[in-house]
């Protein structure tokens, strides 16, 4: 049985200090009750991703705020909404918590291309109440199972990241329609890239790791096909060494995890004619690219 109150980490007005007493307040909290297609789970691990430290930066504005922070979590079933036992969720599961909730599952954007596209949906940790508190809501029709026994699953931080941040790199390696063998550069390797490089080699793909930071590259290292670091070089630098490294070709794929309109440049310059490029990180500034330069080498 749930408790009435709970402890959570709110942010409560813009900010960029991340520790506990500045942009994040840890009060005492009402415990949720799950609506009809909802389930309450105690949380197990939630992960910190760059989007809430875009709340507390203000990206969404003020009127997100003040919000429960979080949106990628794992969690043990405690209660169940009248509709959710449907969807196979039972009191006492391990269940993965993906970001999105509330979604109508009707709309033409929900049948045609997904819940995640619904219009209605809301986003935790944004719009609704997030996960870095000790009980959450989530939504039947999004919640993953993991385990029916909670206590045969070890290490679920590990787990955790997946519900977001490995969708996000999976949705990306799906929509570059990537097949065994073909060339892939991934351009920034923080913890999206980390996992999108993992992703692409299980499927067969040769994998080039593109970051300006060396600790990130021998992160993947014994991964993917080769590492280049950018740090200090030109466009025209970074091809001739994805050239030297990939037998004078460049990449036929490139996935831009990172955070920096840089990158999406050096992503365009390295691609060969007719390649694909798929944006995944979130410059702050707007971004810049070469219509020209795509248009001449019919880049999708």
């Amino acid at each position: 049985m749930a408790p009435e109150t709970m402890k959570a980490a709110l942010c409560k007005e813009e900010g960029d200090n991340l520790s506990i007493g500045g942009a994040i307040i840890v009060e005492d909290v009402d415990v949720p009750k799950p609506g009809s297609r909802e389930v309450l789970i105690k949380l197990a691990a939630a992960s910190l991703c760059s989007t809430d430290l875009s709340v507390m930066d203000g990206m969404f504005g003020p009127k997100c705020l003040p919000v429960i922070l979080g949106h990628e979590a794992v969690g043990v079933v405690a209660e169940l909404g009248p509709e959710s036992e449907s969807y196979g969720l039972k009191v006492g599961q391990l269940v993965g918590a993906p970001p999105y909730t509330g979604m109508c599952l009707e709309c033409h954007n929900c049948k045609k291309f997904g819940p995640d596209h619904c219009s209605a949906k809301k986003v935790k940790g944004i719009n609704a109440p997030g996960y870095f508190s000790e009980y959450s809501l989530i939504d039947a029709a999004s919640a993953v199972i993991v385990a029916d026994d909670a206590t045969r699953v070890d290490d679920v931080g590990r787990i955790s990241p997946i519900f977001c941040a490995g969708v996000t790199v999976w949705d990306a390696l799906e929509r570059a329609q990537i097949e065994p063998g073909q060339s892939l550069a991934i351009l920034g390797l923080g913890g999206l890239g980390q996992l999108c490089a993992r992703y692409a080699t299980a499927l067969g793909a040769k994998v080039f790791a593109l970051d300006i930071q060396d600790a990130q590259l021998n992160e993947v290292r014994n991964t993917v096909h080769e590492v280049i670091n950018m740090k200090d070089l030109s466009p025209a630098e970074v091809d001739a060494k994805m050239k030297q490294v990939n037998n004078e070709r460049g990449a036929e794929v490139a996935i831009v995890t990172a955070g920096s309109s840089m990158a999406y440049q050096m992503a365009l310059s390295i691609l060969e004619p007719l390649g694909r490029i798929v944006v995944v990180g979130l410059p702050k500034e707007p971004l810049s690219i070469s219509a020209g330069q795509m248009s001449a080498n019919c880049t999708k």
